[in-house]
């Protein structure tokens, strides 16, 4: 089979390319078990929260931490798994992330014995933001670090 050359480069070269890049949507290659670990994770914390900010009062887990800091907590390991599982387009997550929070916040109006809070809000959007943000930096730390040893960042 004779292969085209298209700008220097043979077509079954240039196809490479092509899937490399669409593989690479968010710059972490293919194989990256730990990038997608915290995607799933991401996600699955965002199916928790869900629910639990949705079922009613007395089937919700009780902790001993306080309500505030119980959702500092969740939406900041939220925000970080996104931050961490995808490299590009943090703004995005950060608008995702109130979105999330707001919308959750909303919802609790249809369930009966749930309330929405401002604060609650507050803290969510926050929380979640600032773990994005953290996991950004981690990305750009990592980054610098894996390049000055000639790696690539979490691979």
């Amino acid at each position: 089979m004779a292969l085209l050359s298209f700008r220097g480069i043979s077509t079954r070269a240039y196809r490479a390319q092509g899937e490399q890049r669409r593989s690479s949507y968010f710059n972490i290659p293919r194989g990256n078990s730990l990038a997608k670990l915290l995607r799933a994770v991401a996600w699955i914390v965002i199916g928790t929260i869900t629910v639990v900010s949705l079922v009613s009062p007395s089937v919700r887990p009780e902790t001993a931490v306080p309500h505030e800091f119980e959702h500092l907590l969740v939406f900041g390991v939220l925000g970080l798994a996104f931050g961490l599982g995808y490299r590009f387009g943090h703004l995005y997550q950060m608008i995702g992330m109130v979105v999330f929070a707001g919308a959750i916040e909303l919802a609790q109006y249809s369930v009966g014995d749930r309330h929405a809070r401002m604060s609650d809000f507050i803290v969510d959007a926050t929380s979640a933001c600032i773990g994005v943000i953290v996991g950004w930096l981690a990305h750009k730390t990592i980054s610098r670090w894996r390049k000055a040893k000639g790696r690539t960042a979490l691979t």
